[in-house]
């Protein structure tokens, strides 16, 4: 490995770092991990009794893990998991929306019998709306509510999204709430703001070993050991471009390609029932809403196509 260009590397990183890591317990941490690199170099290839190098990767490779989530832990994890959790229930609130309003289509216009004359509108509850409901009129309340509890939490995520670009523009980071809230919900997106994180975390331990080194004066006893962590954090780097390259390879894409498989499927089916039908406005409604599941997903899938070239080539610099 080439230090400089190693060190190179971690400037050209933006420092998307919000909150600050304990750098004490992370170099305390790398220390530990030294004598992976003796034993990586020092024992054989291949041992049928003893520890050899495969051994060893291995060892690393379980460091390494629990090295990243080390220097992942901020509150930028929190923001995200509340992210995810919140888009969970938008949802689950469209679903509700989509079944509300096919029931809709086969309620009556009007009935005598309907529960929601009886309940005035300020005791009604959502499950008791729910329950009760029996004409159009009902279901369009319950549609009502269901739509304005989806604005809140849409809501929610735009504070969220304010929140982080605004504590990024205090790093002189310029990334407006837009541009993250398409990160935040795209499958890659968490990937790729980890790793953004844990680079800047990086950096900021080897500016700190840097110092130390220079510190240590001609102690080489010392120098060899903080040079041996920088090592490790270069490791750390392939480690996770590695990762991300591999779960696109075989776990993003094959998905995407699956949901275009069946996207299409679906297309077709709906195709030659509305050949037969010109007028069923729900089977036009249907390939509309196809066509633009199967654009949706080629647009992503070339967006995990750009983004796994751009963590190639930077790989292909980590190993130099």
């Amino acid at each position: 490995m080439k230090i400089s260009i190693f060190i190179l590397l971690l400037i050209l990183v933006p420092n998307y770092s919000i909150y600050s890591i304990d750098k004490k317990e992370v170099i305390d941490t790398l220390e530990e991990s030294i004598a992976f690199l003796d034993e990586e170099i020092n024992l054989p290839d291949d041992s049928f009794f003893g520890k050899d190098k495969d051994d060893v990767k291995e060892e690393i490779d379980d460091f390494l893990d629990e090295l990243f989530v080390m220097l992942e832990l901020s509150k930028v994890v929190e923001l995200r998991e509340t992210y995810g959790d919140i888009e969970k229930k938008i949802d689950s609130e469209n679903n509700k929306l989509s079944e509300l309003k096919r029931e809709q289509v086969f309620a009556p216009a009007e009935s005598e019998s309907s529960l929601s004359k009886i309940v005035p509108d300020s005791k009604y509850t959502d499950s008791i709306k729910e329950f009760i409901a029996e004409t159009k009129g009902d279901y369009e309340k319950i549609i009502q509510i269901k739509k304005k509890n989806i604005k809140g939490y849409e809501d929610e995520l735009d504070k969220i999204a304010v929140g982080i670009s605004e504590a990024l523009y205090e790093k002189n980071i310029n990334m407006d709430p837009e541009q993250l809230k398409v990160w935040l919900s795209s499958a890659i997106g968490d990937d790729i703001i980890s790793m953004s994180v844990v680079f800047s975390h990086i950096k900021d331990i080897t500016l700190q070993l840097e110092e130390l080194t220079a510190t240590s004066g001609e102690n080489l006893s010392y120098a060899k050991k903080y040079y041996g962590m920088v090592v490790m954090l270069h490791k750390l780097i392939v480690f996770m471009q590695n990762r991300f390259i591999v779960d696109v390879e075989n776990n993003i894409k094959p998905k995407l390609r699956q949901f275009n498989k069946e996207a299409n499927s679906n297309l077709k089916e709906a195709k030659k029932l509305y050949s037969n039908n010109n007028n069923n406005q729900i089977l036009k409604s249907n390939i509309d809403a196809n066509n633009i599941t199967i654009k949706a997903i080629n647009l992503y899938l070339d967006i995990v196509n750009s983004q796994q070239r751009k963590i190639k080539k930077a790989l292909r610099i980590s190993k130099e």
